[in-house]
C-alpha cells in the first residue's frame, strides 16, 4: 500500500509505502509500529523526521529517550511512531494528526534529532493509535520495546 506525500503548496514530493512484515524489505525501508498503518485511515498532516541516508543512532540514545518524553508533554496525536532499521537503530519518527491537532506538528520533539518536514498524505495510510501512557525507552531484548498501551 502506498500514499503520495505533498508539501504545504500541494506539490507531490514523494510517497510513503508499507507492506506486511513477512515481505522482503527494500534496502531503504524502515520499521514502523504496525498499528500506525490503516488502509481505511483518513487523510492526515504528518511530521516526518528522517535521518540522512546511511545514518542512524542507537534507539537507546539519550536524545531519542528525551524526544519520547517530550512527546508525552504535548497534546495527543492520531499516530506517533519511531522509525527503525534492524532491531535497535533509530532513523526517525512520524507523527500524524488531523483537524485541530495538525498545529501540534510544528512542535515535533524528534526534529531535534533529525530534521523534520511537515507534509500532507491522502486517505488509506495512517490510522489512529491509542495515546501512549508513558515512555517506551526501556526494552527487554533488542527487538521488544515494553508495551506502552497494555501489559499482557
Amino acid at each position: 500500500m502506498w500514499v503520495a506525500a505533498r508539501d504545504e503548496h500541494g506539490h507531490e514530493v514523494g510517497f510513503l509505502a508499507s507492506w506486511p512484515p513477512d515481505v522482503e524489505e527494500s534496502a531503504r525501508a524502515c520499521k514502523i509500529d504496525e498499528r500506525a498503518i490503516d488502509s481505511d485511515g483518513e487523510p492526515a498532516g504528518i511530521s516526518l523526521s528522517l535521518a540522512p541516508r546511511d545514518m542512524s543512532v542507537p534507539f537507546d540514545d539519550l536524545a531519542v529517550g528525551q524526544a519520547i518524553r517530550r512527546t508525552l508533554l504535548l497534546p495527543a496525536t492520531d499516530v506517533i511512531s519511531t522509525l527503525m532499521t534492524g532491531d535497535a537503530r533509530y532513523v526517525g519518527a512520524v507523527t500524524a494528526a488531523r483537524g485541530d491537532g495538525v498545529g501540534r506538528l510544528a512542535f515535533d520533539p524528534f526534529s531535534r534529532i533529525f530534521p523534520s518536514r511537515q507534509l500532507d498524505v491522502g486517505a488509506g495510510f495512517f490510522g489512529t493509535m491509542p495515546a501512549p501512557t508513558g515512555p517506551v525507552g526501556q526494552r527487554y531484548g533488542s527487538a521488544n520495546p515494553w508495551p506502552w498501551d497494555r501489559f499482557e
